[in-house]
């Protein structure tokens, strides 16, 4: 529970101060007047400094921590808990530092009489729009408890997207990270050796030869200048790419990466779909539910064609009629979504819809690995290639003009 630094007159006369460990400072007045002891100032006490100190080696929440969140909130308040009591609990079992600090943080705001929605929505790096207005929505209908039961699954299914993506990319990552090495060690070490037995020749080299010759003495000589303009420019570019146009762009590049591009918009309308299904069947109007869903997607890209949607439906066009106006969806979707508009079921469709998202999702990524492998290896024999020609290529020469 929070502590509250009290001060006070007892009536004997004497001050009376000190700290009491309760619910709300209602709580504490009241102890305070059961031990004869008039209130002058009842002050809730700050999050001790140091766990501020350690929240910035906490600073991202995991989905996986977020999903356990809501599935451990669901249990308890299903087991009768109230929100106050729920929150004491989990606040003593979470093992993130930042996370419990969090935690603590909206256990004081709730003990000072705030709503959950309203507490959660001080954190937003921790707790996104999505998940506070599914929390308001719980409250104003009374089953706090079921929305926590959906976020939990919403979390579950992401969490599981997320880890997918991770594993199928994890070995293009180390193979381009090994070409990157041996191609650093190829220019350091091995093609100076090779430039004292061209000098020693003294036949002209072939272009490619000058080339690769070229590009090692560049790196042996001004590595460290190399280094830092490369530096300078990832520097750059992570700033522009934070900007809305630069981040715009990238997110559009991004969509249009060769078998990659297919899984990341699978994935984001996937996440679009579930997301929208589950704020309409909680309750919320279309064009808040469109605003949510675009946040959670995470693609700057797909996020103004979702706009463009609430802003047409705000202007009177129907849903399948924004819809095939901003080309968010393919043809085959938009005839399920123009069913669950003349039907009124459009959120069970919409979750249909992601569910069959995500099994392409899956598809994908189980294929994402052997569609990349033929483009790894292309890398790799081009760069071998290279190297060799410019290594064998004086050679050959040098045996023709002695034959």
């Amino acid at each position: 529970m929070p502590q509250y630094t009290y001060r006070g007159r007892h009536r004997q006369g004497h001050e009376v101060d000190g700290t009491f460990e309760a619910a709300d400072a209602d709580t504490v007045s009241q102890w305070l007047l059961s031990q004869q002891v008039l209130p002058v100032s009842i002050e809730l006490q700050a999050v001790r400094q140091e766990v501020d100190v350690m929240r910035w080696w906490h600073r991202r929440v995991s989905t996986t921590t977020l999903q356990f969140f809501a599935r451990q909130m669901y249990t308890l308040l299903a087991a009768g808990l109230s929100v106050f009591d729920a929150l004491s609990g989990l606040i003593k079992t979470t093992e993130s530092i930042y996370f419990k600090a969090t935690l603590t943080q909206v256990y004081q705001q709730l003990g000072q009489g705030k709503a959950l929605s309203d507490a959660l929505h001080q954190h937003p790096k921790t707790f996104n729009a999505f998940f506070v207005a599914m929390v308001h929505m719980g409250e104003q209908t009374g089953q706090l408890d079921m929305v926590f039961k959906q976020l939990a699954h919403y979390l579950e299914r992401q969490d599981e997207i997320n880890k997918q993506v991770q594993a199928a990319l994890r070995y293009p990552k180390f193979v381009l990270t090994v070409i990157l090495f041996a191609f650093l060690l190829m220019n350091i070490y091995v093609i100076p050796s090779f430039v004292t037995m061209f000098d020693q020749m003294g036949t002209e080299l072939p272009l490619p030869t000058q080339m690769i010759i070229a590009v090692s003495q560049a790196i042996s000589q001004h590595g460290w200048v190399a280094a830092a303009v490369v530096v300078m420019g990832l520097v750059s570019w992570m700033y522009w790419a934070k900007t809305n146009a630069g981040a715009l762009w990238v997110d559009t590049v991004r969509l249009r990466v060769p078998v990659l591009g297919n899984v990341l918009e699978r994935t984001a309308l996937a996440r679009f779909s579930r997301c929208f299904a589950v704020m309409l069947q909680s309750g919320v109007a279309l064009n808040n539910a469109l605003i949510l869903a675009a946040d959670v997607v995470n693609n700057r890209c797909m996020q103004a064609k979702i706009h463009r949607i609430r802003y047409l439906v705000e202007e009177g066009t129907s849903l399948t009629q924004a819809a095939y106006q901003s080309q968010l969806l393919p043809p085959l979707v938009l005839q399920m979504l123009a069913m669950g508009e003349s039907s009124g079921r459009i959120e069970s469709l919409m979750l249909e819809v992601a569910a069959f998202y995500e099994r392409e999702v899956d598809y994908d990524i189980k294929k994402l690995t052997s569609r990349l492998e033929p483009i790894l290896i292309t890398l790799m024999a081009l760069m071998i290639m290279i190297l060799a020609m410019g290594i064998y290529l004086p050679m050959w020469s040098m045996m023709d003009a002695v034959i």
